[in-house]
């Protein structure tokens, strides 16, 4: 299943900087945006191809929090 996500990239010193909004940890920089588009394609590939196997998994909670700005 496929499932969109949101790349979020600025330019900083002519490079295209960029990451995955809802997959913070998945983040790259390139010379062009199509570039950078392939770099984090790969790096979800190698994230996803590294996650262990679900039986292995304890218990896995999640809970709300609040973050503050300055």
């Amino acid at each position: 299943m496929r499932k969109k996500h949101t790349l979020v990239y600025w330019e900083d010193t002519g490079k295209y900087v960029g990451r995955i909004r809802e997959l913070p940890a998945i983040s790259a920089q390139a010379d062009t945006l199509a570039e950078l588009e392939e770099s984090l394609q790969l790096t979800y590939k190698a994230l996803i191809k590294n996650l262990p196997e679900p039986k292995s998994i304890k218990l896995v909670q999640t809970k709300t929090i609040k973050l503050l700005s300055d």
